[in-house]
């Protein structure tokens, strides 16, 4: 296992208590980012998805569908 793997617990407190402090400091900016807030959160899914990797398997049209 990794580094990053092994304190993954600790990376993830560390981004949220980041994450409200920036907050904190910087209201403007995260007022602007909020009402698009999902959007942010469910593109870096959708890039994931590698489509030539599943023709094979029937998973490809489930995928386009729900995309």
């Amino acid at each position: 296992m990794s580094t990053f793997e092994r304190y993954l617990t600790v990376w993830v407190a560390l981004c949220i208590v980041v994450g409200i402090a920036l907050g904190d400091w910087f209201p403007i900016p995260f007022r602007v980012i909020w009402p698009r807030r999902n959007l942010l959160m469910i593109i870096p899914m959708l890039l994931k998805i590698d489509i030539g990797k599943r023709v094979g398997t029937g998973a490809a049209s489930v995928t386009l569908f729900i995309n």
